[in-house]
């Protein structure tokens, strides 16, 4: 049965054939209104081609008054007895596959940049590998070969994790019946990293970038935000009469508000994009936000490189300024709920930033102390 929650429907005019698992046949309705099925024991691409085919045929006798093609009328379906015939394997290719997963989801994820990126590597790596010829060992070798890129464990589980979910879909799809994925062990994670910048790194990396990329990073460290907030962050967004940033398409899945600071608002108000794009950060055109990913790649990582920093990527921007304002005596509770993060658990790992808390609650004690030995005398 197919997992609740997921979405495995196949786009309109296209459905499984209930006698050949994994293989599909196309339904329409002729130019009368009448529904007809056609094709049998079809491929994706086979049912797609078939289905545009009927279309125009419909089309030209809807405009010529002459019968279509013969089709099968559709006609209630009735319970198959006994297993269902065997069909020969499948010849649906995990890139073609990987095409149709992407229409399937469109709109269930918030980063939707990020599905195309993972499709685009899958794609790459096994685009050509039938769906139904897959196994653990092809998984294994691509997640190896990224690992030997110097991809992180975090990172690594990820792109598994995408494939995953494709496999799952095919599953449903009833183009294979075990998912391969089920047998490669995911990396150990770590994700204490805690590198942040000194107010010194912060002044070289910011002189090593033009004026846009100084208001990107800006904007980051005085927000806090993930990078897919800070490129997607729109005007409707930004107030600054009340001197608010509103996110709401976060990791947490739940948008959160960031006041503004003096600089931040002068910064933003300051921008060529205010009043002429929709965006923040738009691209060359304007109607679109600028690509984050390009970004990154093309300046972010050349200025880190030329102002000396090692080991420094865009979202240690956030730990920053998660940072900053542990050092600076801000309460746990409050960085939590300015950086929109879900548990107080993932805040607590700038507890150990700052001591000022901890220095205050023994003042208080020894305050205390001293106020009993006073009396004493």
């Amino acid at each position: 049965m197919p997992r609740s929650g997921k979405p495995t429907r196949l786009p309109v005019g296209i459905e499984c054939d209930p006698r050949n698992p994994g293989r599909y046949r196309v339904r329409y309705s002729d130019q009368n209104g009448r529904r007809c099925r056609a094709g049998a024991d079809l491929t994706l691409r086979q049912a797609r081609d078939l289905l545009a085919e009927k279309k125009r045929e419909v089309r030209r006798a809807a405009l010529s008054d002459e019968p279509t093609e013969s089709a099968e009328p559709v006609r209630p379906s009735k319970a198959a007895k006994g297993s269902e015939p065997v069909s020969p394997p499948d010849e649906t290719a995990l890139g073609e596959f990987i095409s149709l997963y992407l229409d399937l989801t469109a709109g269930h994820h918030r980063d939707r940049g990020g599905q195309i990126q993972k499709a685009a590597l899958w794609s790459k790596a096994l685009g050509s590998t039938l769906v139904s010829a897959i196994g653990p060992e092809h998984m294994q070798q691509v997640i190896a070969d990224r690992a030997r890129q110097g991809k992180s464990p975090a990172t690594l589980n990820r792109d598994l994790a995408f494939i995953r979910r494709v496999l799952n879909v095919a599953i449903d799809h009833r183009l294979i019946d075990f998912n391969p994925c089920r047998r490669v062990k995911p990396r150990r994670e770590d994700n204490r990293r805690e590198r942040f910048l000194t107010p010194e790194e912060e002044c070289r990396l910011l002189a090593e970038l033009d004026d846009q990329g100084r208001a990107i990073v800006t904007v980051a460290m005085l927000t806090g935000a993930r990078r897919a907030n800070v490129f997607g962050l729109r005007w409707e967004n930004v107030d600054l009469a009340q001197r608010r940033i509103c996110f709401r398409w976060t990791k947490s899945g739940r948008p959160y508000h960031v006041p503004m600071t003096d600089t931040l608002v002068r910064l933003l108000a300051a921008l060529p994009s205010l009043g002429q794009s929709e965006w923040v950060f738009p691209d060359t055109t304007g109607r679109a936000p600028m690509k984050a990913e390009r970004f990154y790649v093309a300046r972010f990582v050349p200025a880190v490189r030329r102002a000396g920093l090692k080991g420094f990527r865009f979202h240690d921007l956030r730990h920053t300024t998660a940072a900053r304002l542990v050092m600076a005596g801000v309460d746990l509770v409050t960085v939590k709920e300015l950086l929109g993060h879900r548990s107080i658990a993932t805040t607590e790992r700038y507890a150990h930033l700052s001591d000022a808390h901890k220095r205050a609650a023994m003042a208080r004690l020894d305050s205390g102390i001293s106020a009993v030995g006073k009396g004493a005398n």
